[in-house]
């Protein structure tokens, strides 16, 4: 099995990014920047997918996308956090899974001795946080659901749920049109 070229793209890619780590750090702050012009743009979807450094440096398009999202997702917070919501972490591993109907991943805790999950919902810890007396909370979570794969459906995924107490639907859908038309109207 010979090289190819996605192979020789990624240790060009791996090299050069050494490479600059080490430019800059001996330039202090140089402000050079590798640029893959001289490369056609990966076009093998996995690979894209599974070594994202290596499209993000060939294809710098593909960062806006990421900078879109974290525009979106601060939009968001601060949009919440203006209306009063308290932004908490709740448990990722969890010896008990629910909120929603899916199948978990499944871990061993070793010092425990004890089967957890990873969280598929964050949904019934915001609940009980309402229930113990806080007004309004919201979070940014990383859910993992062990479900199929496509281009629409991954194990991993960013969610963010929100929960006032004697929030009614009708009003929550005006909160979430609110941020919408906020995200809608941000600059790009």
């Amino acid at each position: 099995m010979g090289p190819t070229q996605e192979n020789l793209l990624y240790v060009q890619a791996k090299l050069n990014y050494w490479l600059n780590l080490l430019d800059l750090a001996n330039s202090k702050s140089s402000g050079k920047r590798w640029t893959a012009d001289c490369y056609d743009e990966v076009t093998d979807k996995e690979f894209r997918y599974r070594q994202r450094y290596v499209d993000l440096i060939l294809n710098p398009h593909v960062s806006e996308v990421f900078r879109k999202r974290a525009l979106i997702f601060q939009t968001i917070r601060n949009y919440l956090l203006e209306e009063g919501f308290l932004e908490v972490e709740t448990p990722t591993l969890q010896s008990v899974y629910g909120g929603a109907n899916a199948t978990p991943f499944v871990t061993h805790h070793k010092s425990l001795d004890q089967q957890f999950f990873l969280r598929i919902s964050n949904e019934l810890y915001l609940k009980r946080l309402i229930a113990g007396g806080f007004d309004a909370v919201f979070e940014f979570v990383k859910d993992f659901r062990n479900e199929g794969i496509d281009r629409t459906h991954n194990p991993e995924f960013s969610a963010w749920n929100f929960i006032r107490h004697m929030l009614i639907t009708p009003r929550s859908c005006i909160i979430q049109k609110k941020y919408v038309k906020l995200c809608a109207g941000s600059e790009w």
